[in-house]
């Protein structure tokens, strides 16, 4: 089984002035992939449409990608073949009002970021669980058959 690991660093605010300051920044960058190839691009988001107006573009953050995810979306920018306008990053940063929200989405994602990796190797450790036979056996267009294990 292969043994992915990837390094979460978090910034956050220290020094906080509470009477002044209402927003809490929470910042992770992921790094230090093992020799594995764990992909350190986890963080999915979606591009919304760009203001008619002044043509700026927005995106939001979705969660940790799922091993589908992982195939299919590309890293850094939404792919314009597509009709999704996903990507994967390798940094998040979010605003937070409140402490508690802070601290909750940081374990969130720690335990996502867990969840996947764990998955991927698992997608690893496939079973042979069924053989068939296709084409003729003969010239009249013949048989098939199967086994499972």
């Amino acid at each position: 089984m292969a043994n992915r690991r990837l390094k979460l660093q978090k910034f956050e605010l220290e020094n906080v002035n509470f009477q002044w300051l209402g927003a809490y920044r929470l910042r992770i960058e992921v790094t230090d992939p093992n020799e594995s190839g764990a992909d350190p691009y986890i963080f999915l988001f979606l591009r919304r449409p760009a203001n008619p107006y002044n043509g700026d573009t927005f995106d939001d953050f979705h969660g940790a990608a799922s091993p589908v995810d992982m195939e299919y979306y590309p890293v850094g920018e939404p792919n314009g073949l597509t009709s999704d306008p996903f990507y994967r990053l390798d940094v998040l940063e979010l605003d937070f009002r409140s402490l508690s929200e802070f601290q909750e989405t940081w374990t969130l994602i720690v335990a996502d970021a867990s969840n996947l990796l764990l998955a991927l190797n698992r997608m690893e450790e496939l079973t042979p669980t069924e053989e068939v036979y296709v084409g003729a056996d003969d010239e009249t267009g013949g048989s098939s058959s199967s086994s499972s294990a």
